[in-house]
């Protein structure tokens, strides 16, 4: 690699290269983010809006707050960005939540009716160990996606988002299925907007735009069962890519771009830039916080008698697994603090295993990932933790209210912040118009989930598959794995260290999901 100059800005020392263009030198910076006010960043990145951007600030000096909630989809688009749904701009979107919370979010809105059909085509068309068969299925699943979704994924404002799932929702009960969307364009038409507060919408528009395509979106599924079963039997299969791929075109951007690469360390240009940058935009402060109630007396709690007859009852494998001592993750309660008493004299009470997510800024694993953008928050890890029959409720009873909401769609700290009284031996106290709106902001929540699950059934197969091959071909487990090296260095054309590191990275992944069971 070239010696690189260095140049001073700021406090920090930052890199640059150097490039001959007609005859001249010229020098690109690349600078150190973390020494950059917010008017460089401004500066830096014009066509996007963050924290740092002037108009942000202008809000929050607006609204007299200094609490921000700014997601990935506000921060990369720019300060002039117009919702192709309500043709509202950003100063129009902007509002404030309950809790004192500047609201700043703009959601990727897609097409539920593709989720329905990929789980279609792959209930049908289930993983194999060959990777060129793995291959060959997802070229195929994505060329039959293209066909399936009505609309392509468009961000759209926050409000038009949430008014689109309380849409569906009202309409659930006329035949309207918990897979279907509404476009933007159909949203424009029945959404009824209002500068910096949710929106209001005519249901009767909505119902009469379902009748219009639900002949179509009920076509469209059937064209997804037909062609995963097609694929299920051999055919309309393509043979994966052989040789390597080529660009006929010289690009003039691509071209300078590899030159810089060239002569500047690739991975802070293409990496930590970029994160530095997402990080310095986003902010999440606490939205939709509730005020706790004075904690009500305790009910009747259960004799040692009628405990020991519950305990015995409730030797399941949720109950057992938590101790004497063991209280919930969420309100906090003790094993006898959970019971409560029906009116009709029956004890009930109950365990429940959650998962408790581990976010990360950004991915920094060197392993193998999936293509398309990071989220917001992107899930690096899990833990399994147990909580009470009245806090896993508070789950069930968002999804009752709003069938269009995930179980996925809160975080444990959600759950904790919108429970607004625990008292023992009695069923919580929720605020469970304020889980609504925290469940229905967290689409990046819900897409981080579906991309982490994703990653661990993968990694489960992949283990799984070594594991199974050690057994039937009665070899050490690392034998296993030096057989599926080969298997990938033949099958991705790469050397035999390269496929090692990503059998090994999908192997350990595997193992782990396994200990975490």
């Amino acid at each position: 690699m070239a010696d690189r100059p260095e140049r001073e800005i700021g406090s920090r020392n930052v890199i640059a290269t150097e490039m001959v263009v007609d005859g001249k030198k010229i020098e690109i910076t690349i600078p150190d983010v973390d020494a950059m006010s917010d008017t460089d960043i401004e500066a830096f990145v014009f066509a996007r809006d963050g924290r740092w951007s002037s108009q942000t600030k202008s809000l929050l000096r607006q609204y007299e707050t200094d609490r921000l909630n700014l997601n990935r989809g506000w921060a990369s688009t720019t300060p002039g960005w117009i919702c192709p749904c309500c043709a509202r701009g950003k100063r129009q979107i902007v509002r404030m939540a309950s809790s004192g919370v500047l609201l700043c979010q703009l959601e990727s809105h897609h097409d539920h009716l593709g989720d329905a059909a990929e789980a279609l085509f792959r209930k049908t068309n289930p993983g194999t160990e060959d990777k060129g068969t793995n291959i060959q299925l997802d070229q195929a699943k994505h060329a039959m996606l293209t066909l399936v979704e009505r609309f392509p994924r468009t961000i759209i404002c926050l409000d038009c988002n949430l008014v689109e799932g309380k849409a569906k929702s009202a309409l659930l009960g006329r035949g309207v299925p918990a897979h279907f969307s509404f476009s933007p364009q159909e949203i424009a038409r029945f959404v009824q907007p209002s500068d910096n507060r949710p929106h209001e919408f005519d249901v009767d528009v909505a119902a009469a735009i379902w009748e219009d395509v639900k002949a179509d979106v009920e076509d469209r599924l059937d064209f997804a069962a037909r062609m995963a079963s097609r694929v299920s039997k051999g055919k309309n299969r393509r043979q994966p890519d052989i040789g390597e791929r080529v660009s006929f075109e010289f690009v003039s951007r691509a071209t300078v771009i590899e030159r810089v690469l060239s002569n500047a360390d690739e991975g802070r240009v293409l990496w930590d830039i970029g994160r530095q940058l997402l990080a310095r935009s986003l902010a999440r402060d606490a939205v939709g916080q509730s005020k706790r109630s004075k904690t009500k007396p305790a009910t009747r709690a259960p004799t040692d008698e009628e405990f020991q007859q519950i305990n015995a009852r409730l030797n399941g494998k949720h109950w057992s697994l938590a101790a004497e001592d063991w209280t919930c993750r969420c309100c906090q309660r003790s094993k006898r603090d959970i019971c409560r008493i029906s009116k009709k004299g029956k004890w009930t009470a109950s365990i429940h295993a959650l998962r408790e997510w581990k976010f990360d800024s950004g991915y920094d694993d060197d392993g193998p990932w999936f293509d398309g953008e990071i989220e917001d928050r992107v899930i690096v890890d899990h833990r399994v933790v147990l909580v009470c029959q009245d806090c896993r409720h508070i789950i069930t009873e968002i999804q009752k209210r709003d069938a269009t909401l995930s179980e996925d769609a809160l975080t444990i700290a959600d759950m904790i912040e919108c429970t607004l009284d625990v008292t023992s031996n009695r069923m919580h106290e929720v605020d469970y118009d304020g889980a609504i709106e925290r469940a229905r902001m967290n689409g990046d929540l819900v897409r981080a989930v579906a991309s982490y699950r994703e990653l661990e059934s993968l990694a489960r197969s992949y283990y799984g598959s070594v594991k199974a091959f050690s057994i039937s071909n009665r070899c050490s487990f690392d034998q296993a794995v030096d057989h599926f090296v080969y298997e990938h260095s033949q099958q991705f054309n790469v050397d035999t260290d390269e496929a090692a590191e990503n059998v090994r990275w999908w192997i350990e992944k595997g193992r782990h999901f396994m200990e975490l069971d």
